[in-house]
């Protein structure tokens, strides 16, 4: 028996789509269908959409993308680097 101070909701969440049913526990009775924007945008933030739009298991697709993400940052902070560091050490060349 569920106590009165419990809430008595159950969510279900779907593994193959963003929606969300929550139903009462003491009634059965489906309370309200929710699409959880939250879980795409998180998806979108972490490169597993990818995963999900191509149906892959082992997220083969989300290691990749982020391994192409982290060298094309690294690659454009040492570029970024270098862009404001050498025009400084022209000015002091040129002064001496």
């Amino acid at each position: 028996m569920i106590s009165d101070h419990c809430q008595g909701v159950a969510k279900v969440r779907f593994e193959h789509h963003y929606s969300e049913v929550q139903v009462g526990i003491k009634s059965g009775e489906i309370l309200s269908v929710k699409t959880r924007t939250s879980d795409i945008i998180e998806q979108i933030h972490d490169g597993s959409i990818l995963d999900f739009l191509f149906k892959t298991n082992n997220e083969e697709v989300k290691k990749i993308y982020v391994t192409i993400t982290c060298l094309a940052l690294m690659f454009l902070s040492v570029t970024g680097f270098y862009l404001w560091w050498n025009p400084r050490r022209i000015k002091k060349l040129k002064k001496n």
